[in-house]
């Protein structure tokens, strides 16, 4: 697709999701990516549940919760004072929890708490004049559920305007197939995210294995637009031997069941350990996961488990590691739902320009994707002694880890820059709001 000749002025894009713009989770922070630097006047958002935004990147907000559906109203304004409101995990996690449960008395509950967001969303006289005020020209949207699905719908058909939908993990192959009430729900969001891909001119991905995918799936054309990084903020600097302990590095979250792949690491290092390598691994994750599996992966000398740092200091933390690591769950099938996803710490690891080494199926994007970067090592099954020969490799061979390292940053200039990718993500959202039909039917 030829983008140069929709390279005009930022257009007015309402973002409708569950998740606001802020630095505290992954989907956030890389919708904060794309959209830092866009015009406050040509960019708002409609927060369909209760996570608490910040104002540094998007400063109009208006939120609507799951009472409001209930009760059917439009919600409200979010003020700044907003800040100050505990983040509230989403709208619908208890209904999903009663969703998945065996009992079907929790099950009807469920689908009964589910169908008011069937229903068109009213719009009030305050919601109205909020959005002639901003007069959108297009909506951007992750989706991600029926509650998000049928708000983009009912605004993107009351305003007359185009939708750009983009896809992170393959959820609406996996949402809604364990009880014997989902095929009700599986209905209503087949419905909806079909109908939001007919309403899309441009469909993105944040992989280019889903979007070849997508394109086989459901017609049409889909494309990549994966997670980038501001590289001045790592204060580059090629990659250095140091005669000290070979520091690993693992950021992120530990679900779903990554951190077995890392229980396997940390054996295989306590292996190496006692062979007289002296290595070790710090992990960083979130306070909830560190409750859950901390004890099982805290062992020193070995491994560390540590809380989460800050958004900008994670630059510095990772450039004083040799090796960063990624990991996906074994169990993790070819068609799962984050098979074809590429998370955004490989562009941050990349960026950082220290070697990597991967530890999952090897069938899965992320995996795929770094042993085509050429940027590090991956082990693709759960083979205890080859991720110890590998770690060893890595420890033991300086001129690979600087020649991954080398290639890493290579890579990271080359895809994930985010001069390049917000210039083209404006081309994107250019092209759909000058769109005057929406996309063709979703097969």
């Amino acid at each position: 697709m030829e983008l140069d000749q929709f390279d005009t002025e930022y257009p007015r894009v309402l973002v409708v999701d569950a998740a606001s713009f802020h630095r505290r989770s992954d989907l956030s922070i890389f919708k904060s990516n794309l959209f830092q630097g866009w015009p406050s006047d040509s960019l708002a958002q409609v927060i369909v549940g209760e996570d608490r935004p910040d104002f540094s990147v998007c400063q109009k907000y208006w939120r609507i919760t799951r009472n409001d559906f209930v009760r059917r109203r439009s919600g409200r304004k979010v003020i700044c004072d907003s800040l100050g409101e505990e983040n509230h995990a989403g709208a619908s996690r208890g209904q999903a929890n009663r969703l998945r449960s065996q009992k079907l008395s929790d099950q009807v509950r469920a689908v009964l708490g589910y169908l008011p967001y069937a229903l068109p969303i009213p719009i009030s006289n305050d919601f109205q004049k909020w959005l002639i005020e901003f007069r959108p020209q297009v909506i951007f949207t992750i989706g991600n559920g029926i509650h998000v699905l049928s708000s983009v719908l009912r605004f993107s058909e009351y305003l007359k305007i185009p939708i750009v939908s983009y896809f992170t993990d393959d959820y609406i192959r996996w949402y809604y197939k364990r009880g014997p009430l989902d095929a009700f729900m599986r209905h209503r969001l087949v419905k909806a995210f079909r109908d939001c891909l007919q309403r899309s001119p441009v469909r993105l991905t944040i992989s280019e294995a889903m979007s070849e995918e997508y394109t086989r799936r459901y017609g049409g054309e889909f494309y990549s637009c994966m997670d980038i990084v501001t590289l001045n903020d790592f204060l580059y600097k090629p990659y250095e031997i140091r005669q000290r302990q070979i520091k690993l590095l693992f950021t992120g979250v530990l679900e779903p069941d990554r951190w077995r792949s890392l229980k396997l690491l940390v054996d295989s290092l306590q292996v190496l350990r006692e062979e007289g390598i002296d290595v070790s691994l710090d992990i960083y994750t979130f306070p909830g996961q560190i409750e859950k599996y901390g004890s099982l992966l805290h062992s020193p000398p070995i491994s560390h488990v540590h809380g989460p740092v800050p958004f900008a200091e994670v630059p510095r933390l990772l450039s004083d590691a040799d090796i960063l690591v990624h990991v996906e769950a074994f169990g993790l099938k070819e068609d799962a739902m984050m098979a074809l996803s590429l998370s955004t710490k490989i562009p941050q690891y990349l960026a950082s320009g220290r070697a990597i080494l991967g530890v999952g199926p090897s069938q899965v994007a992320s995996m795929q994707y770094l042993k085509r970067s050429g940027a590090g090592i991956v082990v693709g099954q759960e083979d205890g002694p080859a991720l110890k020969d590998a770690v060893r490799r890595l420890v033991c061979d300086v001129d690979m880890r600087v020649r991954l390292a080398r290639k890493a940053r290579e890579m990271a200039e080359t895809n994930h820059d985010a001069i390049v990718g917000r210039n083209r993500f404006k081309r994107f959202m250019s092209k759909a709001s000058q769109s005057h039909s929406f996309g063709i039917e979703a097969r």
